[in-house]
C-alpha cells in the first residue's frame, strides 16, 4: 500500500487541531428562546451532542485519505539475465573410490563441490553427465537447481557397470545436449581422476568438437599425486584396500582446456576441489540487467463511497434528531 499524493495527509493533525478546539469550547448557557427548545436540549443524550461532530470529522478524515489516492499493489522485479547452460561432466570410475580426500573419498568430495557450485548458479541451466566405461545423462539442462542437486545425491563410484574412464564419451555426450541449446554461453565442467583407456572417441578429437561448437571446457583433475588407497569388498574376506596408482593424464586434460579456452585445475583435497569450483564460478559471472515495474490498484473509489454513505447518514440522523445542531 502507498499514497500517489501523500502530501495531502498533512492536513490530518490540522483537522485533528481544529476538533480539539472544537471540543474545548465553551457552549452558551442558553440557546433557544422557546422552552419547548429548551426541554429538547435538556433531554437530549449527553453522548448525542458529539454524534455529528465525530461523524463530520471521521467524513473529512476519510476524504483527506481518499485525496492521497491510496494505492495498493505488486512491485515487481524481473531480473534478465545472458543465461549460461552449464553441463557437469563426472567420472564414475570405481578409481573415484579412493580415500585420498580424507575422510571423503574423491567421488563424495567432487559431488559435494559440484553442489555448492549449482546453488550459486541461481540463472543458469545446468545439466549432469556421468561416465565410467560408458556416459549417461544423470539430469538434462534445467533451471531447477533443486531437482539437479537430488539427481547428484544418487551419483556414487561404480553406479555404471561398465568400468573404465572415457573421457571422449563423456565429452560427446554432454556436446550433444549442449549443442541442441539456443544459449549465447555454453560450459562444460569435466573431472576425472585418470586417463582415457576406452571409447570410440579419444579426448582431443571430442575437445576439437567443442571448439567448433564454441563450447568451452574447464578440466578438473580429481586425486593427489602419487599412489591411493581404493576399498574393495572380497566375498569371504571382506573389504579390503588396494593400492591404485597415480594415472591422472594431466597432459590431456590442459588440452582440452587449451583448445576450447578453458581452464585446467589439479583438486589435491576437499577444499581445493571446492575452491575451483568457486573460481569457475567467478570466470563465468554474467552483469545482470534488472528491469523493476509497478502495478497499482486505485482505492480512492471506495473510500469516496464510504464517505458518501456516512454523509448521507449524517443527513439522516439530522433528520431524525433535528435537536443536535452542532
Amino acid at each position: 500500500m502507498n499514497f500517489k499524493d501523500p502530501l495531502y495527509l498533512a492536513l490530518i493533525p490540522v483537522l485533528l487541531l481544529l476538533l480539539f478546539f472544537k471540543l474545548r469550547q465553551k457552549r452558551p448557557a442558553l440557546r433557544y428562546s422557546l422552552a419547548a427548545y429548551i426541554r429538547s436540549a435538556v433531554s437530549e443524550n449527553k453522548y448525542r451532542k458529539y454524534m455529528f461532530l465525530v461523524l463530520r470529522t471521521c467524513i473529512l478524515l476519510i476524504l483527506i485519505v481518499a485525496l492521497a489516492r491510496p494505492q495498493k499493489g505488486l512491485k515487481e522485479r524481473s531480473v534478465i539475465k545472458p543465461g549460461i547452460d552449464i553441463m557437469l561432466v563426472m567420472d564414475v570410475s570405481t578409481s573415484m573410490l579412493a580415500i585420498d580426500f580424507d575422510p571423503l573419498n574423491r567421488i563424495q568430495a567432487a559431488v559435494d563441490a559440484a553442489e555448492e557450485f549449482v546453488a550459486a548458479r541461481t540463472s543458469d541451466r545446468l545439466g549432469v553427465v556421468v561416465f565410467a566405461g560408458l556416459p549417461l545423462l544423470q539430469c538434462p539442462l534445467t533451471l531447477d537447481n533443486s531437482a539437479v542437486s537430488r539427481l547428484m545425491d544418487s551419483i556414487d563410484a561404480g553406479m555404471i557397470k561398465i568400468d573404465g574412464t572415457a573421457i571422449g564419451l563423456g565429452i560427446s555426450l554432454g556436446l550433444k545436449y549442449l549443442e541442441r541449446s539456443d544459449s549465447p554461453s555454453k560450459v562444460m565442467v569435466l573431472l576425472t581422476d585418470g586417463a582415457n583407456n576406452t571409447g570410440d572417441i579419444d579426448p582431443d578429437t571430442a575437445a576439437d568438437m567443442a571448439a567448433s561448437l564454441g563450447i568451452k571446457i574447464y578440466a578438473i583433475g580429481c586425486g593427489k599425486p602419487g599412489p591411493a588407497r581404493v576399498p574393495v569388498d572380497h566375498p569371504y574376506f571382506g573389504r579390503r584396500y588396494i593400492t591404485i596408482d597415480d594415472e591422472l593424464d594431466e597432459a590431456a586434460l590442459r588440452r582440452i582446456a587449451d583448445r576450447t579456452g578453458g581452464a585446467y585445475f589439479r583438486a589435491t583435497s576437499a577444499k581445493k576441489l571446492s575452491e575451483i569450483y568457486s573460481e569457475i564460478d567467478k570466470l563465468e559471472q554474467k552483469t545482470e540487467e534488472v528491469t523493476e515495474y509497478y502495478e497499482f490498484e486505485e482505492k480512492y473509489p471506495l473510500l469516496l463511497i464510504i464517505a458518501g454513505i456516512l454523509i448521507a447518514a449524517e443527513i439522516a440522523g439530522r433528520f431524525l434528531f433535528s435537536g443536535a445542531v452542532i
